[in-house]
């Protein structure tokens, strides 16, 4: 067994990969997360982009969705062959869902 010594980064060294900025973007994250926990909405996934964070939701049917839609910003539709995609800023994040066509 051998024993290396590794000598401490510099008090002047800026992690790379755990940087500040990250952090930030992750505690943001995670603090939207949890408001839509709480609203009882299911989280289908979620991802730091190079914009804004982006959550993917589970719209349940007859659920409503009233107090996420409150507290959103302006959203997008976007469609598709049976269904429409909803994106909105809510807490410094993207949310989407897919909502059926009528």
């Amino acid at each position: 067994m051998s024993v290396q010594l590794v000598a401490p980064a510099p008090a002047n060294h800026t992690p790379r990969v755990l940087n500040p900025e990250l952090v930030e973007r992750l505690a943001t994250l995670t603090k939207a997360e949890r408001e839509l926990r709480a609203m009882g909405i299911e989280i289908e996934h979620s991802m730091l982009t190079i914009g804004r964070p982006e959550i993917g939701i589970r719209r349940r049917p007859g659920q409503s969705l009233a107090a996420l839609l409150d507290r959103m910003g302006p959203r997008d539709y976007r469609q598709a062959i049976h269904q429409v995609e909803v994106r909105g800023a809510f807490m410094d994040c993207t949310v989407s869902w897919m909502e059926s066509r009528a």
